[in-house]
C-alpha cells in the first residue's frame, strides 16, 4: 500500500472517531409540543393590558416543560368584547421556533368574577354582637338596653337587621337594637341581618330589680321614707346618692344607683324631712 494512502486512512480514524463523540455529546432538538386551553382559545377580559399566557405550555417529546418566549401576532381589540383569530409564535433557546393558530376571546368583567371592582356591590359577610353586648343578659321590667352589633366588611351596601322577640309578652324589641323588658321571665331574641341571612340568638332573662338595685321602686320606699318624710329634686344631675330623715333623726344614707332605670325614667330625688 502507498505510504500516502496509508497517511490519509489513519487520519481518518481519529476524525471519524471525533464526529462520533460530537454526535453523541449533543442533543437532539425534540419537537415543541404545545399545550393550549381547550378549543385552542385564549381568554381575555375588556381593558386588560395584554393577553394572559400562563395557560400555554412548552414541552418537548420527553415531556420535559421548556422555557419559552412567546408572542402573539395578529388583529385584536382588548377595549372591546370580541373573538379574534391570531398566531402563537413559541421560540425555545436561538433555534427551536414553532407557530401556533389560536383564538382569542374578549370578554366583559363581571361582578361575580371581579368582585372588587368599585361599582359592584359589597356584600355581607360577617355578624357578630359586640363585647359589651355580649356579656348582657339581664334586663329589668321596665327597662330597656341597647344591643350593638358588628357586620363585616364594614363598609357593606346593607347593614339592616332584623330583631324578632320569641315571647313579646316578656320582652319586646326594635329593629334599631333595642329590647325592652315587659314581664318577668326568659326570652330570646333573634338577630338577623337582611343581606346573607347571618343569624344570632340570645337569651335574656327579665326580672324586677332588687331593692339595692333601684331603691325608688315603691315596695323599696318604704325602708327609707317614714309618714313625715318629703322629696325634693336635685339641681345636679350627676348626682347618685340620696340623703332622708325620717322621725327617728337625721340619716345620711349613701346608695348607688345600679340600675340605668334609676336614672332613665325617675329624677334624682334628695330624700328628706323636717321634725317638729
Amino acid at each position: 500500500m502507498p505510504r500516502g494512502d496509508f497517511m490519509k486512512r489513519l487520519f481518518a480514524i481519529p476524525a471519524l472517531s471525533l464526529l462520533l463523540i460530537l454526535f453523541a455529546c449533543t442533543k437532539p432538538n425534540l419537537e415543541l409540543i404545545i399545550e393550549l386551553p381547550d378549543n385552542q382559545t385564549l381568554t381575555a377580559y375588556v381593558g386588560d393590558e395584554s393577553v394572559n399566557f400562563d395557560e400555554v405550555v412548552v414541552k418537548d417529546e420527553t415531556g420535559e416543560i421548556l422555557t419559552a418566549d412567546i408572542s402573539l401576532n395578529g388583529t385584536y381589540d382588548l377595549n372591546h368584547v370580541g373573538f379574534y383569530e391570531a398566531t402563537l409564535t413559541i421560540v425555545v433557546g436561538d433555534d427551536r421556533i414553532k407557530e401556533v393558530p389560536v383564538y382569542i376571546q374578549v370578554l366583559e368583567k363581571t361582578c361575580d368574577l371581579f368582585p372588587e371592582m368599585p361599582q359592584c356591590p359589597v356584600y355581607v359577610a360577617g355578624f357578630s354582637l359586640d363585647e359589651q353586648s355580649q356579656a348582657v343578659d339581664t334586663i329589668f321590667v321596665g327597662d330597656f338596653i341597647k344591643v350593638n352589633w358588628i357586620i363585616t366588611p364594614s363598609n357593606a351596601d346593607n347593614q339592616e337587621v332584623i330583631l324578632t322577640s320569641s315571647d313579646e309578652n316578656i320582652a319586646t324589641v326594635s329593629n334599631y337594637g333595642y329590647v325592652f323588658g315587659q314581664n318577668e321571665g326568659t326570652v330570646t331574641i333573634t338577630f338577623r341581618t337582611v343581606d346573607g341571612g347571618y343569624t344570632i340568638t340570645k337569651n335574656y332573662t327579665i326580672r324586677k330589680p332588687t331593692c339595692e338595685e333601684d331603691p325608688l321602686q315603691e315596695e323599696c320606699i318604704y325602708l327609707f321614707l317614714s309618714d313625715d318624710s318629703r322629696l325634693t329634686t336635685l339641681e345636679d344631675p350627676t348626682f347618685d346618692l340620696f340623703t332622708y330623715q325620717n322621725n327617728k333623726g337625721l340619716h345620711n344614707e349613701k346608695i348607688k344607683f345600679s340600675s340605668s332605670r334609676a336614672f332613665n325614667r325617675r329624677n334624682n330625688f334628695n330624700i328628706c324631712s323636717r321634725n317638729n
